[in-house]
This record gives C-alpha cells, sequence and structure tokens, in this order.
C-alpha cells in the first residue's frame, strides 16, 4: 500500500509538470518581456489569446508618466498589401492601455509596441509580432469538465503506467477509469468547447488536421489497443507503460499548435496544415 501511495505521488507531480510546461509553451501563453525606458528597466506581459466577443486590451504597468506609446496591427495571415494600423495607448492609472479590434472566432491579429521616452522611439517585437489568437467565449459547464477530465485522465494514465512498471497489481483496472476519462474529456466536453470557441464540434481526422483534436484521438487509440491487447495476454503490462507515455507525450503538445485559423478569402475556418495552404 505504501508503494502505491508513492507512485500516485509520482503520478500526480508528472501530471502537474505536464499541464505547466504546455501552458508555459503553448502559443496562445503570454509573451513577457522586459524593456530599458528612460533608464529603468520595466517588466510586463502582452497577451497572445483573447475569448470573448469584445475589443482585446493591452495593458502595460507603467509607473513613468512620460512614456507613451503605440501599438501597431495588423490581419494575420499578412494580406498582401495591408499596412499597419496605429492605436494609441490612452494613460489609466500606472498603465498604458489600448485595445485592438474584435476579431471572429479563429481570426489573428499581429501587433507590435512603440514607446516613445525621453531618448527617443524604443520598438518591442517589431521584428517578430506577437500573434493574438480570437475565440468564441467557451462557458464554465463546458471548459471546467473538460479541463478536469483530461488531467485526470493524464493522472491515470499515468498512474497505470507506473503500476505496470512496478509489477503492482490493479493497472488493467485503472487504465480503464483513465480511458473513460478521456473520453468524458476529450470526446464529450471536447467538442462541445470546439463548438463554442471556432464553430464546429470536431477538427481533427477525418475532417481536418487540428492538433488539439488529432492527439487526443491518438492518445484514446493507443490506450484503446493497449486495453485489447490486455485482454488477449496476461503478460501485458510493457504495452500499458507504452501506452502511459504516449498519452504523457502527447499531451504535452501545446493546445493551439496547429489550430483553427480563420481564412479571410473563404470566410471559412480552417485547421492544422489545410491553414497552411490556403
Amino acid at each position: 500500500m505504501k508503494n502505491k501511495y508513492i507512485l500516485w505521488s509520482i503520478a500526480l507531480l508528472l501530471t502537474i509538470f505536464a499541464s505547466i510546461y504546455q501552458k508555459l509553451v503553448g502559443p496562445t501563453h503570454p509573451d513577457w518581456l522586459t524593456t530599458e525606458l528612460n533608464g529603468t528597466e520595466h517588466s510586463y506581459k502582452l497577451r497572445r489569446s483573447n475569448d470573448g466577443d469584445y475589443l482585446a486590451p493591452i495593458r502595460i504597468e507603467m509607473s513613468d508618466k512620460k512614456v507613451t506609446g503605440k501599438v501597431h496591427y495588423k490581419h494575420f495571415p499578412i494580406v498582401e498589401g495591408e499596412e499597419f494600423s496605429t492605436i494609441d495607448f490612452k494613460r489609466d492609472g500606472e498603465d498604458l492601455f489600448a485595445e485592438l479590434p474584435h476579431q471572429p472566432a479563429a481570426g489573428k491579429l499581429l501587433y507590435f509596441i512603440e514607446f516613445d521616452t525621453d531618448n527617443g522611439i524604443v520598438f518591442e517585437k517589431k521584428d517578430n509580432p506577437i500573434v493574438l489568437r480570437y475565440r468564441d467565449p467557451v462557458p464554465d459547464w463546458v471548459l471546467v469538465p473538460h479541463i478536469f477530465f483530461m488531467f485526470f485522465a493524464m493522472m491515470l494514465s499515468n498512474m497505470a503506467g507506473l503500476m505496470a512498471a512496478f509489477k503492482s497489481t490493479g493497472y488493467k483496472q485503472i487504465a480503464k477509469y483513465a480511458v473513460i476519462a478521456l473520453i468524458i474529456g476529450g470526446f464529450i466536453f471536447g467538442p462541445l468547447m470546439q463548438k463554442y470557441a471556432f464553430g464546429e464540434y470536431w477538427t481533427g481526422v477525418p475532417f481536418g488536421f487540428d492538433l488539439t483534436d488529432n492527439k487526443t484521438l491518438i492518445a484514446f487509440l493507443v490506450w484503446a489497443y493497449a486495453l485489447w491487447h490486455g485482454s488477449k495476454k496476461e503478460d501485458s503490462r510493457w504495452i500499458f507503460v507504452f501506452a502511459s507515455i504516449a498519452l504523457l507525450a502527447v499531451f504535452m503538445i501545446p493546445h493551439s499548435v496547429l489550430g483553427s485559423e480563420l481564412n479571410r478569402d473563404s470566410g471559412q475556418v480552417v485547421t492544422g496544415m489545410i491553414s497552411w495552404l490556403f
């Protein structure tokens, strides 16, 4: 029993590590920057996602009242001939504040910052503009269960793999619970979340190349095979270890990589490699 407590602790730590890693490296995670202005370093974050039907706020803490600035933006993918539009920052107490225009679900904007200081103009992200992604709002009754069951499935999967690796009994039952949690989170609440955010229930194979949907499908197929294989052979623990590692690996791929993107010519939302081709 003591060993199982240790394995549960390891499974939980692996899940926490994977969730933090996925969030920090994902393309929707805010971009943290430090810029020297008027001889003082200022640290701030620039948003890379906007969920909702409102304008995208850009807020930078700037106690130096002498510093003003602008936000330059244009559509992404880049529209041929389109120049950057400009919005002036307004002073809001200790902050510089501006709002970028609302975009349809899966629409994107490129933007960079211009600071006007006593020492001249300072640009931030001009050579590598930030991509700001938009999606429609997702209600909590969809979002919360989706997140819970996906990470619960990952923890159970980790536990099943660890139990199989260390020859602990009961790993097949834990694996079944992991697959059930994966089905609930990935194939019930996942499509609902996708529908609210981008207007489609499923954008993975065979309807698209959305990596978030496809990695869920891959994880399910690997675990389904492991359960099937385990029902045929008594000594099948290494296939359970492999399935656990496979799920952990694909779930560490950040959300929104090869995700939904608005095709501005057709007005349709495309996904994955399709968004690169058209």
